[in-house]
């Protein structure tokens, strides 16, 4: 065999060896791994999402829930699967980022490939309907009047509600020793406690608000966003009172490190054509939802980047002042 022959047989080979997703991602069905059980955020946005995964990137999503450890299980899975594209992963930043980080995993920035923010709602703080503090400017005062003596609401430690929370006591220098955190064990039991005059204050989303609102039994103060919320206008956001914080429960697709930047691009690019499809929105307007937290590329990158600069330390000094 002449060393022509030879070369482009090599080269053939190599080719031909190379992994499939470089020439022709997708050749077979995505796997849609969900970070909690049926029933919840994730799964919610997930169900909404996976019709359209073959309508825009040629193969259907299949869907595996694996919940545990507060969604890291799901997330740590991912971050070891082949970076082929094929596995991805639908958690929100409690169990990529905050739970991690809180359970001193071996997990960083590095471990995962951030595609797209499917969704955005932001965190509102929210009184009880027979708490003192009728304003987001009259808790503040309060809590930096009176040290480590008032109890906020959180789903769990190191939880999406917690960080909102950090953030927010870091910038009205209320500080993480400011308040006493309060573990309810989830979203639910939070509302109930409010609802039943147990709990004060607490970071919930505007649809958890709404009703109560209209019967006396919350008071909603900010809302975390960059506009006020649809649901409840009359409400200002943070921002407007000077406090510099947008934050909400945001739920995220994610490749395992070392996907290929090409496979990227293209899943990139396919959920980003799905967000704009009339029909996509439409179902996320009939939950309730806001299509224009959509989040994509460069700049979805940088606010995965900048969370992980700003979570260790805050979590750090939570978890010592408590």
């Amino acid at each position: 065999m002449n060393k022509l022959l030879s070369s482009g047989l090599a080269l053939s080979m190599a080719v031909a060896s190379a992994p499939a997703m470089a020439q022709d991602f997708p050749s077979e069905p995505i796997q849609m791994n969900v970070c909690s059980p049926a029933g919840g955020g994730n799964d919610q946005n997930t169900q909404a999402i996976a019709p359209f995964v073959e309508k825009y990137l040629g193969q259907p999503a299949i869907v595996q829930y694996k919940p545990g450890a507060g969604g890291t299980l799901a997330a740590t899975e991912v971050s070891e699967a082949d970076p082929d594209g094929y596995s991805l992963l639908v958690c929100d930043l409690g169990g990529t980022v905050f739970g991690p980080i809180a359970q001193n995993l071996d997990f960083d920035a590095d471990s995962l490939v951030p595609i797209a923010q499917l969704t955005f709602v932001p965190w509102v703080l929210t009184a009880g309907g027979d708490a003192p503090w009728d304003s987001a400017e009259a808790f503040v005062e309060d809590a930096l009047a009176r040290p480590g003596e008032i109890d906020a609401a959180i789903a769990d430690v190191a939880s999406a509600d917690h960080y909102m929370w950090l953030r927010f006591a870091q910038t009205t220098d209320i500080g993480p020793s400011g308040l006493r955190w309060v573990p309810y064990g989830g979203g639910g039991p939070k509302v109930r406690a409010m609802l039943a005059g147990e709990s004060m204050i607490d970071m919930l989303l505007p649809s958890l608000v709404k009703g109560p609102m209209a019967e006396g039994t919350m008071k909603p103060l900010a809302v975390a966003a960059e506009e006020r919320s649809a649901a409840i206008p009359d409400v200002p956001t943070m921002k407007e009172l000077g406090i510099d914080v947008t934050e909400g429960l945001a739920i995220h697709v994610f490749a395992p490190a070392g996907t290929p930047e090409d496979v990227v691009a293209k899943l990139r690019s396919g959920f980003a054509e799905i967000a704009a499809d009339p029909e996509y929105i439409d179902v996320y307007t009939k939950m309730g939802q806001d299509i224009s937290g959509f989040m994509g590329g460069d700049d979805y990158q940088a606010v995965w980047d900048q969370t992980w600069e700003e979570a260790p330390g805050l979590l750090r000094e939570a978890a010592g002042a408590n």
